[in-house]
């Protein structure tokens, strides 16, 4: 509903994209989760998980990624989400998802404590179904 509602062009692009691909012939596209917007997702075990300065060059550029913080932390003291170009550093709480675009912002997050526990999972679109789907499935 969130990309939807702040994003509707790209997120209409996007659905657009999906559905021509599924209907494909050849089409393997699976959805991890029933309702799920996104083809793609990661998820970070931690226990203590931190990611560095960073952009997901390979995600559609212009699309956003949902970024997801798990886990038991002081999100005020660490775990924060950075935003370089922006020179940001957002609290982050466990549950909170944030949506970006990866491809072009770069992003890291603060270290949190050694007892506490980060984990993340990244939900996301790679640029290469849309170039599939943009040459004719080529």
């Amino acid at each position: 509903g969130s990309y939807k509602k702040w994003n509707p062009k790209v997120c209409s692009y996007t659905q657009l994209q999906l559905s021509v691909l599924q209907k494909h012939k050849k089409s393997s596209l699976c959805y991890p989760f029933s309702k799920s917007f996104y083809p793609a997702l990661t998820v970070n075990f931690g226990p203590r998980t931190i990611c560095s300065c960073h952009r997901d060059v390979k995600n559609l550029s212009f699309g956003w990624c949902a970024i997801t913080a798990l886990g038991n932390y002081d999100w005020a003291a660490g775990g924060h989400l950075v935003l370089l170009e922006f020179m940001l550093a957002i609290e982050f709480p466990p549950g909170y998802t944030i949506l970006i675009p990866s491809a072009i912002i770069t992003h890291s997050n603060l270290p949190i404590s050694g007892s506490e526990k980060r984990f993340s999972f990244m939900q996301f679109a790679a640029a290469a179904i849309f170039r599939f789907t943009e040459h004719g499935m080529k």
